[in-house]
């Protein structure tokens, strides 16, 4: 298992490894680390192997993150397996391209208990369904899928995109563009089947386009919400998609919708880009696109790029919230109740950042990140640096 060096401290995580007979790899958190230092250490660890007798390296995923691991250890002459605990029919497929032996431990049905949706006015949101439906009959054609889109426009022709996540905006900038009403885009599967519904039906009907004309944008935030899987649960508190036209405001537009900039506290560009640049989600994005630089401000010219280029998904996380701070504040007697209005968090926190020496910020959000990551997370093993 690897895993932050912390974890072994843990005196439950301590006792489950050792009653499984679980070996445990320490991942410390590098200062420069713009990757998941975790992932990093498990391909190093299997390349590693690959120079040993052994014939085949199993990997147990939840992710895409490995995928191109796969071409590596087939360099080496060695088979490479995956093993997911279950798996969508666009994970299989995904890693089967790639070269790995796929196995599912269980095979489930996939229930879908929440669906995310975009309509033909550029606006979107979750439902909730209850009872689940299932996934059992969709396709996964994404060659054809990807191939339409390619002829349309609306999918570069550079694109070595088979990801259903990173096929689904394009399939979303084609509804719009059409105005063919209502699209389900998570599970992102569900796109790729209308598509493909429509190519095989009436596929005169689409109009050709440019995939950089618009902004896909699917919110996300950390967030638990039973019986839901992780995924699920961090777009439904997105509270759901949107789409923009490009123009060179966007990037202003998009920071508003998403709550990083307001006529309020939050009113500075740059700032606004800082935090956004800053929250794990939109970081790591940002790195698979080869944006993020550790201590380099992003560019209004970069962040729209970013933006635009859909090419490792439309999921961008929210700003910070401030419940976790306000209670710090509470329970130090620096703000009455939990009750209070957001001007009085906003002058605590102002105070205790100068307090400790920490750089003033011009922002609401800019004080809660900083909170959050110097005075909150401040000795967090698994927190990696911004």
């Amino acid at each position: 298992m690897f895993a932050m060096p912390g974890l072994v401290h843990n005196r439950t995580w301590r006792a489950y490894l050792a009653e499984r007979g679980i070996r445990f790899h320490p991942v410390p958190r590098g200062a420069d680390s713009t990757r998941d230092p975790n992932d990093d250490a498990i391909c190093r660890e299997a390349l590693r192997l690959a120079k040993s007798p052994v014939q085949a390296i199993a990997l147990l995923a939840r992710n895409a993150d490995f995928v191109q691991l796969a071409a590596k250890l087939d360099q080496q002459g060695k088979v490479a397996i995956v093993v997911f605990s279950s798996a969508s029919p666009s994970q299989k497929q995904l890693f089967s391209q790639a070269g790995w032996q796929v196995l599912v431990a269980k095979e489930a049905d996939f229930p879908v208990r929440m669906k995310a949706f975009l309509l033909s006015d550029g606006s979107g949101g979750i439902d909730y369904l209850d009872p689940p439906e299932s996934l059992a009959n969709v396709e996964t054609c994404d060659d054809t899928v990807v191939a339409y889109l390619r002829s349309h426009g609306y999918m570069s022709t550079n694109s070595s995109r088979t990801n259903a996540s990173e096929i689904a905006p394009a399939i979303a900038k084609l509804w719009y563009c059409n105005q063919f009403g209502r699209l389900d885009v998570f599970p992102y599967w569900y796109a790729l089947q209308s598509m493909l519904d429509l190519i095989r039906a009436t596929p005169e009907k689409v109009s050709k386009g440019h995939g950089q004309a618009f902004a896909f944008v699917l919110p996300v935030r950390r967030h638990k919400r039973e019986p839901l899987d992780d995924a699920s649960a961090r777009i439904a508190a997105g509270g759901g998609p949107f789409i923009m036209r490009n123009s060179h405001d966007l990037v202003e537009r998009v920071l508003f919708r998403l709550g990083y900039m307001d006529s309020c506290l939050n009113t500075d560009l740059s700032e606004a880009m800082l935090v956004f640049s800053r929250m794990a989600v939109n970081k790591r994005q940002l790195s698979k696109i080869g944006l993020y630089r550790p201590g380099v401000p992003l560019g209004a010219s970069e962040l729209k790029a970013a933006i635009l280029s859909d090419a490792h998904g439309p999921t961008w996380q929210l700003p910070p919230q401030s419940g976790s701070v306000v209670q710090y504040l509470v329970a130090r007697g620096l703000l009455p109740s939990a009750q209070v209005p957001t001007e009085d968090v906003h002058e605590a926190m102002k105070s205790i950042c100068a307090a400790n020496g920490l750089p003033a910020m011009r922002t609401y959000n800019g004080y809660l990140w900083q909170f959050q990551a110097r005075v909150l997370n401040l000795n967090d093993p698994s927190r990696r640096p911004s």
